[in-house]
């Protein structure tokens, strides 16, 4: 269903429930403004963003003052995104996760108010500003991973330390990288542009005296923040690129990039062919080698020709911060699958499973549901190969493994696979 229709079932909904006349066309015009301003621009949906989108329209402090009112209309605001919950959450457009979710998001008044106010100048003075960052959670926990680290001898730092006391920067580095991080310093306002020219901000001239651990977690936490300076056009290939690092360093100290690959379905989850097709992406290869591996991230190595990407001790730490929403993300992306499936969306959902195993990897419930859609298309054969790997890459004692072998009993009387439907038979009446 299209967000337009869920948005028309919304003021249905409101006006079921008694709510007064101004309140729904408030709610209404929140959820419409949200959708044609942010969720139509990220290609995302009414039950399918995250706290980083809708950051996106809390950050447009212009629009919030033209169409809203200001900031006392904020807590309304964020009553509207709630009221909306209530009725996604009835009509069961989302489920438990995304419903703690959203309601986390969208009670949290004092950090929306308090970021108004820093957008709007009120509170943006630079010391103000490094008080927040010295404060948050993200910042203190890398200054804490890092104090036996020498930062000062990553790449990409020195780059960054040129930029910030303005001391020219020699020829080793390339025009790209330059031009790379001078931009992200310009979006996060340590840099400015004053009569055609760069200069130091005001709040980068403090960050430049802070100590390198402070300043060093100040920059990542603006790395890893991409929503916040990765131009539009760019940003899928970027988010696709940090979902994909974060989905194989998580679980693995380092991949070898090997040029020979398999042609079937199940490469699509390997995690060489998916590291490796990203890498492909000129623009992500330099975000790749500038901040991942720049930042004392990574290492990139060629032994015996076949490069080899490790995840250094530092990143090893600080993974461990920046990964606790993965799950989430994981979790709805499944969830929407699911739904999409269950209203015949047949085309969509297998799209959504593609794009999904070549951004998260290798999870059996998604060929477990890539099965039903092939079954549902009476591609029986095709159905078969999916939960015959669902099985073989799933965990024996998972909910899922039931479903698995009863799609692949279905599957296997239909191909007339005589002994295999005795097998998973047997299989599925240990189960019962």
């Amino acid at each position: 269903m299209k967000d337009q229709e869920k948005i028309i079932m919304f003021k249905e909904y409101m006006k079921q429930n008694g709510f007064d006349e101004n309140r729904i066309d408030f709610n209404v015009k929140v959820v419409t403004t949200f959708k044609n301003n942010i969720l139509d621009h990220f290609d995302e949906t009414l039950d399918n963003f995250d706290s980083f989108t809708f950051d996106e329209f809390t950050d447009k402090v212009n629009l919030i003052d033209d169409e809203f009112g200001g900031r006392e209309k904020i807590p309304l605001i964020l009553n509207a995104m709630l009221d909306l919950t209530e009725f996604l959450k009835e009509y069961k457009f989302i489920k438990g996760g995304k419903i703690a979710y959203y309601k986390r998001m969208f009670t949290d008044v004092n950090y929306y108010l308090q970021k108004y106010d820093m957008l709007k100048g009120k509170k943006s003075e630079a010391k103000e500003l490094i008080k927040n960052y010295l404060n948050s959670d993200f910042v203190k926990k890398v200054i804490k991973f890092i104090e036996n680290v020498y930062i000062s001898d990553f790449r990409t730092m020195k780059l960054i330390e040129h930029f910030l006391n303005d001391v020219p920067i020699g020829v080793s580095y390339d025009n790209t990288s330059i031009n790379l991080v001078k931009d992200f310093l310009l979006r996060i306002e340590l840099l400015e542009i004053k009569n055609s020219s760069i200069g130091v901000t005001k709040f980068g001239r403090i960050v430049s005296r802070l100590e390198p651990e402070e300043r060093y977690a100040i920059i990542l936490s603006n790395i890893f923040n991409f929503e916040k300076w990765v131009e539009g056009e760019k940003f899928f290939n970027i988010r696709n690129l940090f979902y994909i690092i974060y989905s194989i360093f998580s679980f693995k100290e380092e991949i070898f990039l090997n040029t020979n690959e398999e042609d079937n379905f199940f490469i699509l989850s390997k995690d060489e062919f998916r590291l490796n097709y990203i890498l492909r992406d000129d623009l992500c290869k330099l975000y790749f080698e500038t901040f991942f591996v720049g930042l004392g991230l990574f290492e990139v190595a060629a032994p015996n020709s076949i490069k080899k990407i490790s995840i250094t001790n530092t990143g090893k730490n600080i993974f461990k911060i920046v990964t606790t929403d993965l799950n989430i993300t994981i979790k709805n992306k499944i969830e929407y699958i699911t739904s999409l499936i269950k209203n015949k969306k047949l085309d969509e959902a297998e799209n959504e499973i593609k794009n999904f195993l070549l951004i998260y990897g290798e999870y059996p419930i998604i060929w477990d549901l890539w099965g039903q859609i092939a079954i549902l298309n009476g591609n029986y054969l095709k159905a078969y190969e999916f939960f015959k790997h669902a099985y073989e890459t799933a965990n024996k004692k998972s909910k899922l493994i039931k479903s698995v072998i009863y799609h692949l009993v279905i599957c296997c009387k239909r191909l007339k696979k005589e002994e295999e439907t005795k097998i998973y038979e047997a299989k599925l009446a240990e189960l019962k």
